[in-house]
């Protein structure tokens, strides 16, 4: 499934430019394990690379969006002494050597596909990740009233595409047991369902 290109410059939402509350748990986890190269996939304008990259971690913050990059690049150059990488890429084919980094941040980013392209993403992570590397991410729930509205158009097995500041977005919804099912060869410490 293709998905359009996220244009950072034509999005006004301060909610964009906020870390979530979330990424500050593992900020301190991460630092007191010893994690250094965090790799920030789908980061957007940044807000949660800088985050990390303002407290001592060597982040790369890796995107499909040019406008994205070219807002962090901007910024960076402001702090030059920031431990930070811009790459731009496709997270089904992520341009990193294996084991390349201690953890992994996907904040609202890897549901932006169908099932097919879910499980090439999840193959990327694990391949990109040092063995006992952690990574945080967020998925959608079956039961989002989104996802239970019949007004919308499924595309396809559990996925919806959604117009978004004129762009067609796939968001792809799963249940607690396909979640188990794709990340079979993870351990999952934790799953939180969460109602925003």
């Amino acid at each position: 499934m293709t998905n359009e290109t996220w244009t950072w410059d034509k999005s006004y939402d301060i909610y964009w430019g906020i870390p979530s509350k979330d990424t500050f748990y593992y900020l301190y986890t991460w630092k007191r394990n010893g994690m250094e190269k965090i790799l920030d996939v789908g980061a957007g304008n940044g807000r949660h690379s800088f985050l990390f990259a303002e407290n001592g971690f060597d982040v790369t913050a890796f995107d499909n969006s040019r406008t994205g990059l070219e807002f962090i690049k901007n910024k960076i150059k402001v702090s030059k002494e920031l431990k930070f990488t811009t790459v731009q890429g496709d997270m089904h084919e992520m341009p990193f050597l294996e084991n390349s980094f201690d953890a992994m941040i996907a904040y609202h980013t890897i549901y932006h596909t169908d099932l097919k392209g879910i499980n090439k993403i999840i193959q990327e992570i694990e391949r990109v990740i040092k063995h006992n590397g952690e990574v945080f991410l967020t998925l959608l729930s079956k039961e989002d009233d989104f996802y239970k509205s019949e007004f919308l158009n499924q595309s396809s097995k559990n996925t919806i595409i959604k117009i978004e500041e004129g762009m067609k977005i796939p968001h792809l919804f799963l249940d607690k047991d396909e979640i188990f099912d794709l990340f079979s060869r993870f351990q999952i410490i934790e799953i939180r369902h969460i109602y925003e």
